[in-house]
């Protein structure tokens, strides 16, 4: 199999939509050249799922809670003075895993604390990108390193209910596998808290109202006031709609029988046979093109640099924020 150079078209930012990847050709090995160690003739992946374990409840943070609270700040926070980045939902045990933060807008002078936490997915709550938004002259939002946009303009009411059906199944599974995400809208204290209480409650399991009192727990929010009131209506159906859950990967693979078409897959592997995560719903069907002439490896910094080709665009959508990302890295 030849080695290629990984490409990926870019995308503009804030897209949410993921696109065929695609590597430039390097020049074939020369015929009778030893076979690269690291590729071995059959299938092989990772046994056992490598992102955390999660609960779909609110225990973890509902332990958390009290020593969370007595960091709230006792004066609402303001545009320019804005309280700081709070946690308000946690699915995972692990430190750092499983978290979704609720914030004021990242500027430069903000992006410290707020990268304190390594997060993958950056939401802002408002119609125009974090960029195009100033807190005052002098101070402009920016978009947070590493992190795959999401927008919820929460001032439209046909809109927001839109854009939030959009991001929430990335946002859920994702965090469930052990990403975090930063909803914000300028302040932190007036759309963003909404919207967030709208994630945490698909997230944990739990209802609209109890999301929303854990975070006027651990944050200075006022629910009960009228413009907030207003923001809370209309989102009775997607609370209540169920988020498919997307299976993690275990590797990445590809078939030998066509070294000049290759297509790699993000894979899993169950009963001792390899699937390909977008096929997962085809059962036995979704594993026919898999069960010979196949090569995996578990990361894909290995799959860029051995297989070249193209990633599979339907397996992109399936997979969680960080894990896309690093696709569009090794693959541009």
């Amino acid at each position: 199999m030849s080695k290629k150079h990984a490409r990926v078209r870019e995308e503009p930012p804030g897209a949410a939509q993921d696109v065929t990847q695609k590597k430039a050709e390097k020049p074939a090995a020369r015929p009778g050249a030893p076979q690269s160690k690291s590729m071995p003739r059959k299938a092989r992946g990772v046994k056992r799922d490598r992102s955390p374990c999660h609960v779909e409840n609110d225990s973890i943070i509902k332990q958390m809670l009290p020593s969370l609270n007595k960091k709230r700040d006792k004066v609402r926070g303001i545009r320019t003075n804005p309280e700081v980045p709070r946690l308000v939902a946690k699915v995972c045990k692990e430190i750092g895993k499983g978290e979704l933060w609720l914030g004021p807008l990242p500027t430069a002078g903000r992006m410290q604390r707020i990268t304190n936490v390594k997060h993958s997915i950056q939401i802002h709550c408002f119609k125009r990108g974090p960029t195009e938004v100033d807190v005052q002259r002098g101070e402009g939002g920016e978009l947070i390193p590493g992190t795959m946009p999401f927008r919820c303009e929460m001032s439209n009411t046909r809109q927001r209910l839109t854009d939030m059906r959009a991001l929430k199944p990335r946002v859920i599974n994702s965090l469930r596998q052990g990403d975090n995400a930063y909803i914000h809208c300028v302040s932190g204290i007036s759309r963003a808290p909404v919207a967030a209480a709208v994630l945490a409650s698909g997230l944990m399991n739990i209802s609209f109202e109890r999301a929303k009192y854990i975070i006027s727990q651990v944050r200075n929010v006022d629910f009960r006031r009228k413009s907030e009131e207003e923001l809370q209506r209309g989102w009775g159906t997607i609370l209540h709609e169920a988020v498919p859950t997307t299976p993690s990967p275990t590797g990445f693979s590809c078939r030998t029988s066509n070294p000049d078409e290759v297509v790699v897959h993000a894979t899993r592997t169950v009963a001792n046979s390899l699937e390909p995560i977008c096929r997962w719903k085809k059962g036995v069907a979704g594993k026919q093109d898999f069960k010979r002439d196949t090569i995996t490896v578990p990361t894909i910094e290995e799959a860029s640099n051995q297989f070249g080709g193209t990633f599979c665009a339907n397996c992109i959508p399936l997979l969680r924020a960080s894990l896309a990302l690093d696709v569009r890295r090794c693959y541009r």
